[in-house]
C-alpha cells in the first residue's frame, strides 16, 4: 500500500457490539482506493477479536491498539500518524456510510480543488435518530427550534458561540459551511498544518468540542469547509461504549468545554460571548425543563 488515496481512520473504544456494521459499510464502498486504520483505545471488550477477523478478509484493513487510554482526540491523532493516504476520512464506530458516500466526497474534493478552492474538509449529509431521555429535552427543543428556520447546514451564533446544525438538510448543491460532521474528508496536509486535534484543552470535559475546535482552526488558516448533500451517512447514535456519559455529566462537560472553546478561538469576544451563552442556556433550561414541560401538559 504505497499510493493510497484515502486513509479511513476509525477510533473506537468498547464498541464491539456495533463496529462490524461500520466496517462492513466501508468494505462495500464503490470507491476502493483506501486503507482502514482501526485505532482501538485499549478496549476491554471483544473489539480486537472482531477486527482481527477482517484483517484476514481484506489487506486494506489495519489494526492498532493503544497500550493505555489516550482519549478520542489523541487517538485520532494516532491514526493520522499511522496513515499514508493523501486524504483522511475520519469515521466513528456508530456511523454507517451509504455505498457511494466516499466516492462522491473524493470526487467533489478534487473538483473543488481544481477550481482553486483551499479545502479544509468536505462532509456528507447525515441522518440520525432523535436523542432519547427527558434530561435531553433541552437539547432537542432548542435544536429543533433552530432547524425550523435553517436553510444552511450549520452556523455558529455570533453572540453565544453555540453551534446549530442541520446535517440532514436536503439541498441540490454543495455548500460552504462553518461546521461539518466529524465523519468528514480532510486533506492530510491541512490537518497537520493546524496541528491536528487538540488533545489537552478539553480533556477535563470528556473531549467535548474538540471537533469544532479543529474546524474553526482550519477556517482561521484560510481553509473552506463544504457540505455535500448527495453523499450520505447514517449516525446510529449508540448509547453504550465510546465517550458516552450520563445526561447530567454531558451538560456539565458541554458547558465547560464551550467556555474553553470561546476563550481559545474568539479571544476578546469571549468577554461578552461567555455571559451571553450562560444566560441563553439558563433561560432555555428553565423554559424546557422536564418539570415545567410536564406542568404545562397537565
Amino acid at each position: 500500500m504505497n499510493d493510497i488515496q484515502v486513509s479511513i481512520i476509525l477510533p473506537t473504544y468498547n464498541r464491539a457490539f456495533c463496529i462490524a456494521r461500520t466496517i462492513e459499510a466501508i468494505l462495500s464502498q464503490t470507491f476502493t482506493d483506501w486503507e482502514l486504520i482501526v485505532c482501538d483505545d485499549s478496549s476491554s471488550d471483544e473489539t480486537k477479536n472482531i477486527v482481527d477477523s477482517y484483517l484476514w478478509r481484506d489487506i486494506r484493513v489495519r489494526y492498532h491498539r493503544n497500550s493505555r487510554r489516550l482519549g478520542l482526540p489523541n487517538n485520532r491523532n494516532q491514526g493520522i500518524n499511522l496513515s499514508i493516504g493523501k486524504l483522511i476520512y475520519f469515521i466513528e464506530d456508530d456511523v454507517v456510510l451509504e455505498p457511494d458516500c466516499l466516492e462522491k466526497l473524493v470526487k467533489a474534493f478534487y473538483q473543488l480543488k481544481a477550481k482553486g478552492s483551499k479545502i479544509g474538509a468536505i462532509g456528507p449529509r447525515t441522518f440520525e435518530p432523535s436523542k432519547k431521555g427527558k434530561l435531553l429535552q433541552l437539547e432537542r427543543q432548542v435544536a429543533n427550534r433552530a432547524r425550523q428556520h435553517m436553510k444552511i447546514p450549520a452556523f455558529i451564533d455570533r453572540w453565544t458561540g453555540l453551534m446549530f446544525q442541520n446535517f440532514a438538510l436536503d439541498c441540490n448543491r454543495i455548500m460552504e459551511t462553518p461546521l461539518l460532521p466529524s465523519w468528514s474528508l480532510f486533506e492530510k496536509d491541512a490537518v497537520n498544518k493546524v496541528g491536528g486535534y487538540e488533545c489537552w484543552a478539553y480533556n477535563r470535559f470528556n473531549y467535548s468540542h474538540e471537533e469544532t475546535d479543529l474546524f474553526v482552526r482550519l477556517m482561521n488558516n484560510g481553509y473552506t469547509l463544504y457540505f455535500h448533500p448527495q453523499a450520505v451517512a447514517r449516525h446510529k447514535h449508540e448509547s453504550r461504549g465510546g465517550t458516552r456519559t450520563s445526561p447530567i455529566k454531558y451538560y456539565y462537560f458541554y458547558v465547560g468545554a464551550h467556555v474553553v472553546f470561546l476563550l481559545r478561538n474568539f479571544r476578546w469576544k469571549a468577554v461578552y460571548m461567555v455571559p451571553s451563552c450562560l444566560t441563553f442556556l439558563t433561560y432555555n433550561a428553565l423554559r424546557y425543563s422536564p418539570a415545567l414541560v410536564a406542568n404545562r401538559q397537565e
